[in-house]
């Protein structure tokens, strides 16, 4: 099915070649409008997050063989670790 939706494709581009020259430059506008927007969406803070700007991005390190490599992710369980050694951290977010 998809084969033949780019065999429309293709016989249209050949048939009507002003028309298909005109499409692709506002076909690639959209497709690169598409894809900011959708960037924009996934780097935004989540909306259900009441205090944002209290969040603090925590990254970890982990060093093996003496190459240390950086990584922005962590599991759950370094909230106790935090809450000992900052007591100001906030459970509630």
């Amino acid at each position: 099915m998809l084969g033949s939706y780019f065999k429309i494709t293709l016989r249209n581009m050949l048939l009507n070649k002003m028309m298909s020259v005109n499409r692709t430059p506002q076909q690639g506008i959209a497709a690169c409008l598409l894809l900011t927007l959708f960037d924009l969406y996934q780097a935004s803070p989540e909306p259900i997050y009441k205090s944002v700007s209290r969040m603090v991005p925590v990254s970890m390190e982990i060093s093996v063989d003496r190459v240390v490599n950086k990584a922005s992710v962590t599991g759950n369980t370094v909230f106790p670790d935090f809450k000992k050694e900052f007591p100001e951290v906030d459970a509630n977010g």
